[in-house]
């Protein structure tokens, strides 16, 4: 019963009031804002007040504080035993009256005891102080100050003991400001609403949609911080699922499960995954199983990005990914010589090639690592063995290959010359595991990518 309660007060605070006042917007009274001074009118017949009616000036040298409440308003109506405490505890200090367009009749409907038991002036079926002070949303509070000026228009909590001290007590009281748009489109996504007017307090968003046909070109985009070089913001564009959780799992700075072959599928359906072989049906396939992705979030949250992005793909593709370590079968890059035939001669660094498969490349005082090992890995990605470096050289090198890199025999031929080798062996090594969510899988259905 609680959790309804609760939703109920979040619903009367959203619809509260709106359409009343806003057919009350246009009147001979024009609306004032904070800090000018509010118009001396006779605000009409009040209750529980020592005068059947009043008016603004009654109540100068007090805070005059006008709560704002309707029927159908929940919270507004539990708060009132609260507010009719803090008139006691402040006294003639201050002035709490219960504003409401609601007619009588649908007040004397209501039954709870404490709209009927509560001992605040109070004003029913009101047309004029909500079109001076508008509003589309209740609790809706209005602080008048000593002077008669506007002073805050706020949301009923802040209307607490501190704040109405710290305001007796000269302070400048700062809170927070209860802004109703009365033209506020409630039937589109609030990011959208008002052509995009609420962005600007958009703090975080994730999304994802189908494939664009309208974007010229797919691929991969961030934001970083200026500060830390972290993305707070990733676009993937047009990518099928695989090479989206590829990203997440490599991170900002590594690239290890971007070969296929350091991923396990293990899934009913490989097909939705796998991109086609032949090239005539690779569009059609995208069509269906390509996506864009989006997130951006703040910037102490950047370090997280990637754990959020992996939830996202989980949760909206009903897989699980994971890293697991597995034995598998490797192709091992490895020194055979102790002579160091790989040890640059020094110059400016270069990494050329002659064409893109990899033929004739010149390596000149380059690291291991990101040149004939990296070359090796990405030549050699549908290549049912994943490709480890277990050389342990650190020093730059300098090569010349002649070979295709996905040629792997020609190419141990050109390795071997500088005291390298590829070798076959098992390892146990770190693989990127996509399964189905689901808590059984039937093993003989269990799908391999090689």
């Amino acid at each position: 019963m609680k959790k309804i309660l609760i939703i109920l007060f979040f619903i009367a605070f959203v619809t509260g009031n709106c359409k009343a006042t806003g057919n009350s917007f246009q009147t001979i009274y024009d609306s004032v804002i904070i800090g000018q001074l509010v118009p001396d009118i006779n605000i009409g017949a009040i209750r529980n007040y020592e005068k059947s009616t009043a008016k603004i000036s009654d109540f100068k040298g007090k805070l005059l504080i006008l709560d704002f409440w309707n029927t159908t308003c929940t919270s507004c109506i539990a708060a009132m035993p609260e507010m009719e405490r803090l008139q006691n505890k402040f006294n003639d200090k201050i002035q709490i009256i219960l504003v409401t367009q609601s007619k009588d009749a649908d007040i004397n409907k209501l039954k709870t005891n404490i709209v009927r038991n509560n001992h605040l002036p109070s004003i029913t079926e009101d047309t004029l102080l909500s079109r001076i002070f508008t509003y589309c949303t209740v609790p809706t509070h209005i602080w008048i100050d000593e002077k008669g000026l506007f002073n805050q228009k706020t949301i009923g909590f802040n209307t607490s003991a501190r704040n109405i001290q710290a305001h007796l007590d000269g302070k400048d009281v700062k809170l927070s400001l209860k802004e109703d748009k009365m033209d506020f489109d409630f039937s589109v996504p609030t990011w959208l609403e008002g052509n995009g007017r609420q962005l600007q307090h958009l703090k975080y968003y994730s999304f994802i949609m189908e494939r664009v046909t309208d974007a010229y070109k797919g691929g991969f985009r961030w934001e970083r911080d200026p500060v830390t070089h972290r993305p707070y913001r990733i676009e993937i564009l047009n990518q099928p699922i695989l090479e989206m959780y590829k990203y997440a799992f490599n991170g900002d700075t590594s690239e290890t499960f971007s070969p296929d072959n350091r991923l396990v599928m293990e899934v009913k359906n490989p097909g939705q995954y796998l991109i086609p072989d032949e090239p005539d049906l690779v569009d059609s396939w995208s069509t269906e199983n390509a996506y864009v992705y989006d997130i951006k979030v703040p910037l102490e949250r950047a370090p997280h990005i990637f754990d959020m992005m992996k939830q996202d793909l989980d949760r909206f593709f009903s897989l699980h990914g994971r890293i697991e370590k597995r034995k598998i079968k490797c192709l091992v890059l490895k020194r055979i010589s102790n002579l160091d035939l790989l040890h640059t001669k020094g110059g400016r660094g270069s990494f050329r090639r002659a064409d893109p498969l990899g033929t004739d490349l010149s390596i000149h005082n380059m690291p291991l690592e990101t040149s004939i090992f990296h070359s090796l890995v990405w030549t050699n990605g549908k290549n049912p063995l994943p490709i480890i470096n277990d050389t342990h050289y650190t020093a730059n090198i300098d090569m010349e290959i002649h070979s295709e890199f996905s040629d792997i025999p020609s190419i141990r031929k050109e390795l071997q010359a500088y005291g390298l080798d590829l070798v076959e062996e098992y390892r146990v090594i770190d693989m990127l595991v996509i399964r189905d969510d689901v808590k059984a899988i039937d093993k003989n259905r269990l799908t391999k990518i090689k």
